[in-house]
Order: C-alpha cells, then structure tokens, then sequence
C-alpha cells in the first residue's frame, strides 16, 4: 500500500496475521490522505507514557493506541468515513465455497 490513501478510496483498517488476523472497520477516505502523517499525529495524541505501579512498569495509553481508536481519530479529523459492510464468508478450510452451507 502507497503512503497516501487517495479520495473516495474505500480500504479497511486489519491487524495481526494467521488466526489472529481481523478487520476492525471498513472506511472512505474523504480526501488524500498520508499514512504517514495520521499516524504521526494520532501517535503525538497518544504517546507513549511508561508509569510504575505496584512495582509493574506499563504504557497508559497502550489501549488508547487500537485500530478502533486509530478510526474514530480519522473521522474526527475528517479524514474518512465509516461504511457500513456485511460479511459473506463462503467457506472454512477445506468446504466446497460454492455449496449452500448446511448447519
């Protein structure tokens, strides 16, 4: 993927690989958009910020720093827009993808 999302592009926001793999959301972009930049600034949002507790050291904002969070910091910056998608998922491992599904 090129660094600039380009206008009217619709394209979703995954994580992880293998059986982890997932789509947190499906989005427009609204005008161009740097990848790089978005990034930069949802990252100055939520920076990393070590703190000690109870003898654990942990980043506070860990959680703030998610794809979801990453998608509502898009559109409220006007970057995008959320689509609404439904999933039609033909087939698991080794089912014939075209036969009615039977469960």
């Amino acid at each position: 993927m090129s660094d600039v999302i380009g206008k009217d592009t619709i394209f979703m926001l995954s994580t992880g690989s293998w059986s982890d793999y997932g789509v947190s959301c499906i989005l427009r972009a609204l005008k161009d958009t740097p990848t790089s930049e978005v990034l930069r600034l949802f990252q100055e949002k939520y920076p990393v910020k070590m703190v000690t507790e109870d003898g654990y050291n942990y980043d506070e904002n860990l959680s703030k720093r998610h794809p979801s969070t990453l998608a509502a910091f898009m559109v409220e910056n006007g970057y995008v827009e959320e689509i609404a998608a439904e999933e039609w998922h033909l087939r698991d491992y080794s089912s014939d993808p075209l036969k009615p599904f039977e469960g």
